[in-house]
């Protein structure tokens, strides 16, 4: 009897405490616009990242046309060209793009490029990559995915890795192995899974997988310090169909524009990490029939969570965002998928309220 009795209490308190985080979670106060302007794609455009590039400017990524700069003015005027069309990059398009104050780099899913900030040629990755995201600090790269199947087969699993720029991406060193990529490679190659990583201003890095459970804080070193569970994300209990890092619902998945809107409609992920001075920042869709809810997560002992007030945007739409110094952040719902059209879209300045 004393068993069951703790039993029951046991799940009395994590349904409390669900629901007492849903209500939290319900109530989150809304990120402060600071100004917010129409992204508009003309015919042949199709907008996939971005960064700060200045006070008053962004990088703004085409998949094919490469990355320009523009001015967060109406109508988002081009300031200056920062790479030629991806084409002439030896790139087949573009998906990822990072930039520090040594490096561009632009990644597809299966090729990563990169040259010098001050110019010079384009080097590519030539091995069979899957690349989900990667970023840059001075020469160092992380990366999210695996280099090549070569190095990728001497790891038990390994799902992030570090190299260095100035020495031509040469080796790779894994950082973190997965056991459920280890006995079934295929979970690392959804594209649906598509996950984040971010270096912070306060040293290290952060990782979301998407396609595993959680999300990942890494030291400067390279060592992982803390890992973020899905119940301290989502709430206590069992996670269920909603929560991120449902492997079997992943490997399942099947390329096709209907069967993928099912898949995200029924499931929350992370978009996207950022780098706050506040600490690490993860930006969550939640879909909601024909559209989606965006909310924006501040780690640590407790998540802070805040809304993202954004318009209408399909659920199938990806967040992409940067963070400056003052703790700007600037967000843009892009494509996910070109079967997967953005209806409309805005670049927003946001900032935590005060």
């Amino acid at each position: 009897m004393r068993k069951m009795a703790r039993a029951v209490l046991a799940t009395v308190l994590s349904i409390w405490a669900a629901a007492a985080l849903a209500e939290k979670a319900a109530s989150s106060p809304p990120l402060e616009v600071v100004s917010r302007f129409a992204l508009v794609e003309k015919p042949g455009q199709a907008f996939v990242d971005l960064r700060w590039a200045g006070k008053s400017s962004i990088y703004l990524a085409d998949s094919q046309a490469g990355v320009t700069e523009v001015k967060l003015e109406e109508g988002l005027p081009e300031a200056r060209r920062l790479t030629p069309a991806t084409a002439q990059m030896g790139m087949r398009g573009m998906d990822h793009l990072a930039v520090s104050d040594k490096w561009i780099v632009a990644a597809t899913v299966a090729r990563l490029a990169w040259r010098a900030v001050e110019g010079g040629d384009w080097h590519v990755l030539e091995g069979r990559g899957y690349f989900h995201e990667v970023d840059i600090r001075g020469d160092e790269i992380v990366m999210l995915g695996l280099p090549d199947t070569e190095t990728f087969e001497r790891s038990r699993g390994g799902v992030v890795w570090r190299s260095d720029l100035s020495k031509g991406l040469s080796r790779w060193d894994v950082l973190y192995e997965s056991e459920a990529v280890a006995s079934d490679s295929h979970v690392i190659n959804l594209q649906a899974a598509l996950g984040s990583v971010r270096f912070l201003p306060q040293g290290g890095f952060v990782v979301a997988p998407n396609f595993l459970p959680g999300v990942l804080l890494f030291s400067a070193s390279g060592s992982l310090q803390r890992r973020w569970t899905p119940e301290e994300i989502w709430g206590s209990g069992k996670p269920g169909k909603a929560a991120v890092g449902d492997e079997e619902a992943w490997r399942n998945w099947k390329f096709e524009p209907e069967e993928l809107r099912r898949v995200l409609a029924s499931r929350r992920t992370i978009d996207a990490v950022l780098p706050l001075p506040e600490g690490p920042a993860i930006v969550v869709r939640e879909p909601r029939g024909d559209t989606a809810r965006y909310r924006l997560g501040v780690l640590g002992p407790e998540i802070r969570w805040y809304d993202i007030p954004l318009g209408n945007v399909s659920p199938m739409a990806r967040l992409r965002g940067d963070v400056d110094e003052q703790g700007r952040i600037v967000l843009a719902a892009v494509e996910r998928w070109p079967q997967a059209p953005v209806a409309s879209s805005e670049v927003l300045v946001l900032r935590l309220p005060r």
